[in-house]
């Protein structure tokens, strides 16, 4: 059966509520299926060409209680998507990464089909070493990881 995006973000929704004190989180979701609000863009600057930069992550969540301060960005994708937008999909991971650098403690939950996960691996990985943002930790997940 084909999973669409919003499947694929309520796993990243799900992992967090179970793996995180999430009361304390300002959050937001790309999901149609919680109550969370939408996710706001988040504005970071481009370190190639200064310019200021606006993505939209399908889930977001930021502790400004909490010491070190924990921000978790997430990314969900379908097979199609994963596969036919590389382009678009190697330019969210980049923003992301970009973001996700400076920060205290970062998470970066990327949600796909099992299927993609050594590729997905592998691609954050070397984004990783590319933004100089081994600090990231990543955490994948798919179909498999989460009983919904």
């Amino acid at each position: 059966m084909k999973k669409s995006h919003d499947f694929y973000t309520d796993i990243i929704v799900k992992y967090f509520k179970d793996n995180f004190n999430w009361i304390d989180f300002e959050i937001c979701s790309d999901s149609k299926n919680d109550y969370f609000p939408r996710v706001d863009s988040i504005k970071i600057k481009n370190n190639f060409t200064d310019e200021l930069i606006l993505k939209i992550p399908d889930f977001s969540a930021i502790n400004h209680n909490s010491f070190p301060r924990i921000s978790i960005l997430g990314e969900a994708k379908t097979y199609k998507d994963f596969l036919e937008a590389s382009k678009r999909r190697d330019e969210q991971i980049d923003y992301m990464m970009q973001f996700l650098k400076v920060k205290e403690k970062p998470y970066l939950i990327y949600s796909l089909p099992f299927q993609l996960h050594a590729s997905i691996n592998n691609i954050l990985e070397e984004k990783k070493i590319e933004h100089l943002a081994q600090n990231v930790e990543i955490i994948i997940l798919n179909e498999l990881s989460i009983d919904l």
